[in-house]
């Protein structure tokens, strides 16, 4: 038998980082930044008002109140031509620049004019002196050349917001890898059908291309096989054809119709794990003869969730620039667990009032349970030294969603 953490190992092995594209700002959302990026603009790109008021000279306010003339009005997006002289001003706009004559902008509060949309007055009574000059300078945020974003940063709205003030419209970057999910099984029919005799509605392959559509792939080919040799063959190449990973679920165990035992080039593992214990993987070629990972996941609903979090998400993960790998929190036992010795179980839980205290998902244990498993929060590990763990112990907790 394999530990979960030399299969992780061999899993990863399998993929590289995809090679990096440029793409336009608004399609970079999620994907990892695959060069440093520097500023090519100032930010703020020059002095402009932080404030909507009145923009002053401030020798001109060493006595107060003092009556002032107002030359011009001066509106974000656009800037005066106009430079205040000894007792001469300008109504200014947030955001609208400064010019170099004035160091000095007066909020309209501290003004005997109104707020609001009103006539340009020809003077204005400036009556008490802000405790600051509301003028935000130009490059205080950052100057061309500083860095901005480094190498494998997940752009997320507001690295996004920091690539584009800074004067970039386009990114180099590691692109949303395509996934082919493929389930196996006699047994499955179409979701909605009526079942036949021996029949169970197909859950997986829509389970598994949602919970790799959340992890951020392009699911590019969806649907299911039944346990043929050459059905599964036509299916594999098509959507090798199409994808960056391909993962199936089914046909993974011992048994005499465990279909993806017929694909040269996979490798099997039986894993210290519950659920999930017989795992496949493997590099199968497409059209091209271009190297394709492939993971083959049990084919118990429960299973093939866990087997998607611990191993097909890092491989994805992997593929698009991450560091991959589970990410585990802390937490405590609400209730007490079994595990089998030797085992290293992993067991779907809810999350008590929102805290790291963990009950079961569902009415009670099986790789099965698929109409439960909505209610999961996290899942929690028990490690393979432990049998039991008691309410308040501490446990392993890898949270979803």
């Amino acid at each position: 038998m394999t530990s979960v953490t030399e299969h992780l190992a061999r899993v990863l092995t399998l993929a590289k980082p995809l090679p990096p594209r440029r793409q336009g700002l608004s399609s970079c959302r999620g994907l990892v930044l695959a060069e440093a990026l520097a500023a090519r603009s100032a930010v703020p790109p020059f002095d402009n008002s932080a404030m909507d008021g009145f923009a002053v000279r401030r020798e001109d306010l060493d006595q107060l109140p003092v009556c002032l003339r107002v030359l011009d009005e001066v509106p974000a997006g656009r800037a005066s031509t106009l430079s205040p002289g000894p007792g001469e001003c300008l109504r200014i706009m947030t955001g609208a620049p400064v010019p170099e004559c004035c160091d000095q902008v007066v909020p309209v509060e501290l003004t005997d004019q109104p707020a609001g949309d009103v006539p340009l007055p020809e003077q204005v009574t400036i009556q008490a002196l802000p405790s600051r000059d509301h003028i935000r300078r130009r490059g205080e945020d950052a100057e061309v050349g500083d860095d901005v974003l480094p190498v494998g940063t997940l752009l997320d709205p507001a690295a996004l917001a920091a690539a584009a003030s800074t004067g970039h419209g386009e990114l180099l970057v590691r692109p949303r890898p395509r996934v082919a999910v493929l389930a196996t099984g006699a047994e499955l029919v179409e979701p909605g059908r009526l079942p036949g005799p021996g029949q169970i509605p197909d859950s997986n392959s829509l389970m598994v291309a949602g919970l790799l559509d959340e992890a951020g792939a392009e699911i590019v080919w969806q649907g299911h096989v039944a346990d043929r040799p050459e059905e599964l063959a036509d299916a594999l190449a098509e959507a090798l054809d199409l994808a960056d990973l391909v993962v199936t679920t089914g046909g993974v165990s011992v048994g005499t119709h465990d279909v993806m035992h017929s694909v040269e080039g996979l490798h099997f593992d039986h894993l210290h794990q519950s659920p999930g214990g017989p795992q496949g993987w493997g590099l199968l070629q497409d059209a091209t003869a271009t190297p394709v990972p492939v993971l083959a996941l049990p084919g118990n609903p429960v299973a093939a969730f866990v087997s998607v979090h611990l191993y097909a998400v890092p491989v994805l993960e992997r593929l698009a620039g991450h560091a991959p790998g589970p990410r585990l929190a802390p937490g405590v036992a609400g209730q007490r667990f079994t595990s089998k010795p030797g085992r290293r179980s992993i067991v779907p839980v809810r999350l008590v009032d929102g805290r790291a205290v963990a009950t079961s998902a569902g009415p009670g244990a099986g790789s099965h349970r698929i109409a439960t498993l909505h209610r999961a929060e996290a899942l929690a590990v028990i490690d393979e030294e432990r049998t039991t763990v008691e309410p308040g112990d501490r446990l392993d907790l890898l949270p979803l969603g």
